[in-house]
């Protein structure tokens, strides 16, 4: 599965991505097992997407939209408020860089 960047390129979808960002925002809450949690996190995320997004490629805005939902659908509300906060970061600094 491919999928867009926000400059437009296709590349290849890799959970880990998903894994790690997730991992930053639940260490940076010192959540125990932070590794285990991102991981079962993620998987559902990617299980997500490889439903929805079969025949497609998803915009890297859409997955991050499904993985903050599925913080809070887990009970993760304010993780999903420090991984909003990490996105912006990552957005605004990834635009200064262009």
């Amino acid at each position: 599965m491919k999928v867009e960047t926000r400059e437009g390129k296709l590349v290849t979808f890799d959970q880990t991505r998903i894994t790690l960002t997730v991992e930053r925002a639940l260490e940076f809450m010192k959540v125990p097992d932070y590794k285990k949690i991102a991981k079962k996190l993620s998987d559902q995320v990617t299980k997500e997407i490889k439903i929805k997004f079969q025949d497609k490629s998803p915009h890297v805005e859409k997955i991050q939209d499904m993985i903050e939902k599925t913080l809070i659908k887990e009970g993760h509300a304010k993780i999903a408020k420090v991984y909003v906060v990490y996105r912006e970061r990552h957005e605004n600094n990834n635009k200064k860089k262009r």
